[in-house]
């Protein structure tokens, strides 16, 4: 089945079964994506330790309080990153659908010595400027290295929570962001929209 305007696409996938599972999770997004996750054994920590906050949890069976270890960088932890690439793409697509309400915009750095922290103050400066244009705007945001270059870009998913059409144009990019090259292009016939920002 397929609409030009909105293309609706059904897939038909392979029948699995997946006996006695402990939980089953349905995720089903704007864009017309399910997702269902399923887990066979009840996960150790449900049964054993209790969160009190984002700092400490409880253990059941001793009783004692213990604190979460935080990672020094994301390599060292690869699932709690596909954890949180697993997040991103289910918020882009139940947030995204590739309205006339939304826009990709791209923003680069010219200079390659400028840290991190540098480039998220810059963001924020350029951000306040467009929420004073478009007041009902918000986004989704990954910033990234070039990996030739190594200079720091940013993917942007922009939206008016109003769902009015959007009218960022080249020319208002070109006058706002100072810093490097940006582009901003519509969301157009896409029908899981992480592939576009997450490329």
């Amino acid at each position: 089945m397929e609409n030009k305007k909105n293309e609706i696409k059904i897939k038909k996938l392979p029948y699995v079964s997946v006996e006695n599972p402990a939980t089953i999770k349905v995720f089903t997004s704007q864009n017309g994506i399910i997702e269902v996750e399923s887990v066979k054994n009840k996960p150790f920590a449900l049964n054993r330790f209790i969160r009190l906050n984002k700092y400490e949890y409880i253990d059941k069976e001793t009783g004692e309080i213990q604190k979460y270890k935080k990672t020094e960088t994301r390599n060292q932890s690869p699932n709690e990153l596909r954890k949180t690439f697993k997040n991103l793409r289910r918020t882009i697509n139940s947030n995204f659908t590739g309205a006339d309400s939304e826009k990709h915009i791209t923003l680069t750095f010219s200079t390659q010595s400028i840290d991190p922290k540098s480039v998220h103050t810059e963001f924020k400066r350029w951000w306040r400027t467009m929420k004073k244009l478009f007041p009902t705007l918000e986004y989704i945001c990954i910033l990234e290295p070039n990996s030739i270059q190594g200079n720091w870009h940013l993917h942007i998913l922009v939206k008016s929570m109003n769902n009015e059409s959007l009218d960022i144009s080249q020319e208002l990019l070109n006058k706002t962001w100072r810093h490097g090259f940006s582009k901003v292009t519509n969301i157009e016939n896409v029908d899981n929209i992480r592939y576009v920002f997450l490329c």
